[in-house]
């Protein structure tokens, strides 16, 4: 079994490739080339290890605290930059993702004054407003209204929605379960659990989570098996979350270490971006360096924020 102080190190190098990428994830650092839904979807995401970590940073190093901080502290200058504040005020569609990583830190940081006003400005505009179907993401935004207090969002809202996602359905093919459904049911468990280790929360409870717990178990298994390093991490939280006690959980922690490179990457499995490879002409006209970049990110990101979880474990 891998300690936590064994895979410090681990979070420290993922951290540092962060940092030393950031202007690849920051939107109004526009790389030539480069997507710009990449960037502001990558910095959306970026938000989640400074938030995984403040769920644990009593038990953080002070050289893993003052590296989060740091990336904290870009984070807060991105959010705050005139080119956001004029660019989602005049342009609705630019407010997505960006919504997230605005509630995300104004929870983290709810005394910054400028953030209050941007994200006042934007919820009384109606720009968190869902525009999309998805059951999940509709509970994404309400969860995180919610955090901040700008709605109530109730228990018998949040199983009604829950109920309208992937969990509410009567049978889930296991086998053939597409990666897309895989990746909405971690997402509406981070939601339900509230990123949060749980003993069963009421919401939970009703949607059953001893089921809930197998089927976690069983899409883990079947992602060590495959190699998907991406979705072995979201799952990985999802196991700590449900307090799910397993050996596959130290399994995974260890495959997730065992697959970063030296310069702090976590890769994903290639043949989980062969196919956009071949289809997306934006990927191939890249230059290597920057393709890599949007083919492991993803991938980056949530193992650090899984290792960070796993210290709730």
């Amino acid at each position: 079994m891998r300690t936590i102080s064994n895979f410090e190190r681990n979070i420290e190098k993922g951290i540092d490739w962060v940092i030393n990428n950031y202007d690849y994830f920051d939107p109004y650092q526009r790389k030539e080339n480069y997507p710009e839904h990449i960037s502001k979807k990558s910095f959306a995401e970026i938000t989640l290890i400074v938030f995984a970590a403040k769920k644990v940073e009593k038990h953080l190093n002070s050289v893993l605290l003052n590296k989060i901080e740091f990336l904290s502290t870009q984070i807060l200058k991105t959010l705050k930059s005139p080119q956001l504040y004029m660019g989602i005020f005049k342009n609705e569609r630019s407010f997505k993702p960006m919504e997230v990583a605005l509630l995300i830190m104004l929870k983290l940081h709810p005394e910054d004054e400028l953030l209050n006003k941007i994200v006042l400005k934007a919820f009384y505009s109606g720009l968190f407003d869902p525009c999309v179907a998805s059951a999940f993401r509709h509970y994404e935004v309400k969860s995180f209204l919610e955090m901040n207090k700008l709605i109530e969002f109730d228990n018998k809202e949040k199983i009604s929605l829950a109920k309208q996602s992937i969990l509410g359905k009567r049978q889930l093919n296991l086998v053939n379960m597409t990666r897309l459904e895989e990746y909405e049911l971690t997402h509406i468990l981070f939601y339900l659990t509230e990123w949060e280790k749980i003993n069963a929360n009421q919401i939970i409870m009703e949607l059953g989570v001893n089921t809930i717990q197998e089927l976690v178990l069983y899409l883990t298994g079947k992602n060590l098996l495959l190699k998907n390093n991406d979705l072995l991490a979201e799952l990985v939280m999802n196991m700590v979350h449900l307090n799910v006690a397993h050996p596959l959980l130290d399994q995974s922690i260890n495959t997730l270490c065992e697959g970063q490179r030296e310069d702090g990457v976590f890769e994903a499995a290639s043949y989980t971006y062969q196919r956009a490879l071949v289809e997306s002409t934006t990927l191939r006209s890249l230059v290597d360096r920057d393709r890599d970049v949007v083919l492991n990110y993803h991938t980056t990101f949530v193992s650090i924020a899984a290792l960070l979880t796993y210290y709730l474990n």
